[in-house]
């Protein structure tokens, strides 16, 4: 079991992406009340059984496509580009992003190691106990945010096979 954290909003804004046929089934397996979720962290473990039912219903492309979604919620309620006014502000801080809303020793950490901007390449590493497709879709809607087109997006290392996930983000050709 996780010793980490993540921001009750956070589940709160991922709950009202997912399809409500899928809701209530997903908020069952995480335990938690919705109800009091505002204002405070909660397990990352509850936040991955929610990832983990909404699996089962919707394969890999349910977590991805919410993660995806994940920057425009944010936007609606706080315009992203105040703090983050270009691509690279925002992709060359994503560690410090994902570290104010997660917390705890096993949180892990979401680094962007490589960004270009004029060759259309950014590569993650990650070692957060998140859902891995979910953290890809969460990056790659940060691009697509900015560059205003969808970014190709693939998981060059897998966390089960070496204890990280890689993801590259191409968005020129």
């Amino acid at each position: 079991m996780a010793k980490s954290e993540i921001k009750g909003e956070f589940v709160l804004m991922m709950d009202e992406l997912v399809q409500a046929v899928f809701r209530e089934d997903c908020r069952k397996a995480s335990g938690l009340d919705f109800s009091k979720l505002a204002g405070i962290w909660v397990p990352q473990d509850a936040f991955n059984a929610y990832i983990e039912k909404l699996r089962e219903h919707t394969k890999e492309f349910g977590p991805y496509i919410i993660g995806t979604k994940i920057i425009e919620m944010i936007n609606s309620m706080a315009p992203i580009k105040n703090d983050f006014p270009t691509l690279k502000d925002i992709v060359t801080n994503w560690d410090k992003v994902y570290l104010a809303n997660n917390r705890g020793a096993d949180a892990g950490e979401f680094n962007v190691v490589e960004f270009d901007e004029e060759k259309g390449v950014a590569v993650a590493h990650v070692t957060s106990p998140l859902d891995e497709k979910f953290h890809m879709g969460v990056l790659e809607g940060a691009i697509r945010f900015y560059i205003r087109r969808k970014p190709k997006s693939e998981i060059v290392e897998k966390m089960s096979v070496t204890g990280k996930s890689v993801f590259r983000y191409t968005w020129r050709t």
